[in-house]
């Protein structure tokens, strides 16, 4: 998070989110730190989390929403769709994301398929 801090973080993601808890705390941190809110309900910050199932419990799903952090269940990423660059399309320039932390299948060929998936 540290590491973060220091870079003008505006668009993040997670590949493999699980829980969610993870993400609750390192995107409620960043939007703090670098995005404040500028009037009610109006976000400057954009995380998306994204995985293939929904583990977050009541709590974090409601944590999230709070924060302004949507989750997408994507379930079938052999069917070519980008749904993370879909979601950030005007978003930022080009539709690129500051930072993505890839935490799903931990294998090198796994963390390859997830990149280009995403």
């Amino acid at each position: 998070m540290r590491a973060l801090s220091l870079h003008r973080v505006r668009t993040a993601a997670t590949i493999g989110t699980f829980t969610g808890w993870t993400d609750t705390l390192l995107y409620s941190y960043l939007r703090r730190l670098h995005q404040p809110r500028r009037a009610p309900g109006e976000l400057l910050f954009r995380a998306v989390p994204i995985d293939v199932r929904d583990f977050r419990t009541p709590c974090v799903s409601a944590l999230m929403e709070q924060e302004g952090i949507s989750f997408i269940k994507h379930t079938r990423p052999e069917d070519g769709t980008q749904p993370l660059l879909a979601e950030f399309t005007g978003q930022s320039s080009q539709g690129m994301i500051d930072a993505c932390f890839i935490d799903a299948n931990h294998t090198y060929e796994g963390v390859s398929n997830d990149i280009k998936q995403a």
